[in-house]
């Protein structure tokens, strides 16, 4: 009587191709948590991203692409689409808008999303970030709760974000908000060491 084989399913089929690229080695099925497949998944759709990018910039031109992009934009964003908008907006260098969308992101969210706003805000230049008060303090806050709180760098970092905010907001006679850039500030100034300057930020924002 013959006997039964039990055989896995991959003895049978055709060994893969070697991967050129390191990512294609990976199994986003397998015993990841959900936070490192969302990432790696991320990375995924926009090596696609730009793949199709490079493509549509030798088809079409930059200044068509760039057109289509911003155009892409404010479709997103009038189906609210906020996070597609803001990247579309990036990526078209529409700066101005993409801070605004940045803005607006915060006023609806908050700050639940720290590393996506910290990497938005990186991407502005200094002359945009600085005429938008809501995102440099916002900034100062991801860098803090994302950065060494304890080296000088850290909060050297934080203070230029902060005085920045701080300017914008006195002139404004936004009391409310001042009193979060001292109290940011107060906190960051514990962490550092500086007890007496935590405490005279930490009495200035009441």
């Amino acid at each position: 009587e013959p006997r039964h084989l039990s055989l896995p399913v991959g003895h049978l089929a055709p060994k893969p191709a070697a991967a050129s690229d390191p990512w294609d080695q990976i199994d986003l099925s397998g015993s990841l948590d959900e936070a490192t497949r969302r990432v790696m998944l991320e990375v995924e759709r926009r090596k696609i991203a730009e793949a199709l990018r490079v493509y549509a910039r030798e088809r079409l031109g930059e200044a068509a692409l760039r057109d289509l992009i911003e155009k892409a934009s404010r479709w997103y964003a009038a189906h609210g689409l906020i996070e597609e908008a803001i990247e579309t907006a990036l990526a078209a260098q529409d700066f101005d808008r993409a801070a605004a969308l940045i803005v607006q992101a915060i006023e609806q969210r908050g700050m639940s999303e720290q590393y996506t706003l910290g990497r938005w805000a990186a991407q502005l230049p200094e002359a945009v970030l600085n005429a938008h008060p809501t995102v440099c303090f916002s900034y100062a806050l991801v860098v803090l709760f994302t950065s060494d709180r304890y080296a000088p760098a850290t909060m050297t970092r934080l203070e230029k974000l902060l005085h920045v905010a701080e300017e914008a907001w006195r002139t404004a006679n936004d009391d409310a908000h001042l009193g979060q850039v001292l109290a940011l500030r107060s906190t960051a100034a514990l962490w550092q060491g500086d007890l007496r300057s935590a405490f005279a930020c930490a009495r200035g924002s009441l």
